[in-house]
């Protein structure tokens, strides 16, 4: 069934955010794979190659986080969440940002890494994957530990870091090296005749990671150290990752990837072509179109169909579709909007 519905509340953010975001990321065509968000009790983090963004929910203002005052121009290599941190690997140095307070915290390098080092956080460590060792940053004793990489690694390029607690795994373009915490060795494997995209984005679900490109989503299977890899029948427009599924939006569907076994489907939502962007939020999918929303309910499978009142910026540059508790923020590149999908006037 699909229905339309009166225009939601809708509340634009005041000029000051509208300026800032402007410096969301450098392109305003930037790719979904490009710009990664993460939320807060009550704020959005959006990451980009070139800066990190905030968005507050309590006064409806974003500003541009600036890691230091010592550079004018900074670029973000890598980031990495753990336990409400950002820990973020920039071209200035190694900072750890309290997601709740704004608080940031500069951590002392051991080494000057290229523009292609990985990190990843866990509960303990901070590491760093350089061209020839991974660095170790304890945070209890804020001390750093250098291990050098296997030879089969040296020279490929890094796609993705990630650490369970256990183990480390450093995935290149076609092997996967995994480091024991406990043993401080290393395993190297072959990804088995296919390669890694190094325009993929790897995302992180209760089953481990996952790494989507334009058309692929590859789910490295930690407990069998081997791979399962699905294709998309379309490019993809924009990924959605929750604790045990990956839903990607394409021209025309929704496709929910099962990251505990495998499972492709397409959840066939109707209204879906033309959408741009795609967020979760009370067991709902929300897909943005360029002038209008499709709500869709999981329990029933059925959609409705918000129309968006006029905005003052481009709708069919909607750079990110973000759910903060009941709340919907829609990021442009010359203003942010919220608004209560419930909350129809």
């Amino acid at each position: 069934m699909s229905t339309t519905m009166k225009p939601p509340r809708f509340s634009l953010a005041h000029l000051g955010a509208s300026i800032v975001l402007l410096t969301i990321c450098a392109s305003s065509t930037a790719s979904p794979l490009q710009l990664r968000t993460f939320v807060s009790s009550a704020s959005l983090w959006f990451c980009s190659p070139d800066r990190i963004t905030t968005w507050c929910s309590d006064t409806r203002a974003a500003r541009v986080v600036r890691l230091t005052d010592s550079v004018d121009v900074d670029s973000i290599d890598d980031v990495s969440e753990s336990d409400g941190s950002l820990w973020t690997l920039a071209r200035s140095g190694i900072y750890a940002i309290d997601m709740g307070t704004g608080t940031i915290t500069r951590i002392p390098a051991s080494a000057r890494y290229p523009s292609s080092a990985k990190c990843a956080a866990d509960q303990d460590y901070f590491w760093v994957a350089g061209s020839a060792t991974l660095d170790r940053f304890d945070k209890l004793s804020r001390e750093w530990q250098s291990f050098v990489l296997p030879d089969q690694v040296k020279g490929s390029v890094a796609v993705g870091l990630y650490s369970d607690g256990s183990a480390a795994y450093l995935f290149t373009n076609a092997i996967t090296a995994t480091f024991s915490i406990a043993d401080e060795k290393w395993t190297a494997r072959p990804t088995g005749g296919w390669e890694l995209s190094a325009s993929s984005r790897m995302f992180i679900d209760k089953n481990g990671p996952v790494f989507v490109d334009s058309l692929r989503a590859c789910r490295y299977i930690i407990a069998a150290q081997s791979w399962d890899v699905v294709r998309a029948p379309s490019p993809l427009l924009d990924v959605l990752p929750q604790d045990t599924a990956l839903y990607m939006l394409t021209g025309d569907n929704v496709l929910q990837y099962d990251t505990r076994g495998g499972v492709l489907k397409k959840l066939d939502i109707p209204d879906a072509r033309g959408a741009l962007r795609l967020a979760r939020m009370s067991g709902s999918l929300v897909l943005a179109a360029p002038r209008s929303f499709v709500v869709y309910a999981d329990s029933t499978r059925t959609s409705e169909n918000l129309e968006m009142p006029a905005l003052t910026d481009a709708p069919e540059t909607i750079l990110s579709l973000v759910a903060l508790g009941t709340t919907l923020v829609a990021a442009y590149p010359r203003s942010f909007a919220s608004f209560d999908p419930s909350a129809r006037v």
